[in-house]
């Protein structure tokens, strides 16, 4: 049996462990997988809004009856509102541009 030792994110810890083929074991050193806390995927950003108190708690309840983060909740009605929106060649040249420069700057945190 192969060990490594990886560094991942907790949404990936998470899908490696839903996944069930590898075993995660955080507990010896140096084979571990274990997740990076507080490390948003350079892909993602941040989207801040302002709702009126009893939106946000209906919000809340929604993602509660679904079972889902209020996050997930708000990025399946996002989707579903744009996805007949088409995005250019610039777009996608923007949208790396931006990952890219997301990467550099974990890299950055991490080697200080």
């Amino acid at each position: 049996m192969n060990t490594y030792s990886f560094l991942l994110t907790r949404e990936s810890a998470k899908k490696i462990k839903i996944l069930g083929n590898l075993i995660l074991d955080g507990s010896k050193t140096p084979y571990q997988i274990c997740a990076v806390p507080g490390q948003r995927h350079p892909d993602k950003t941040t989207l801040s809004v302002y709702l009126p108190r009893p939106l946000m708690q209906r919000l809340r309840r929604m993602a509660v009856g679904r079972g889902e983060t209020v996050t997930t909740v708000i990025e399946s009605m996002v989707t579903a509102q744009t996805r007949s929106v088409v995005l250019t060649p610039e777009d996608y040249e923007q949208i790396a541009r931006e990952t890219r420069l997301a990467q550099g700057k974990t890299i950055t945190k991490r080697q200080a």
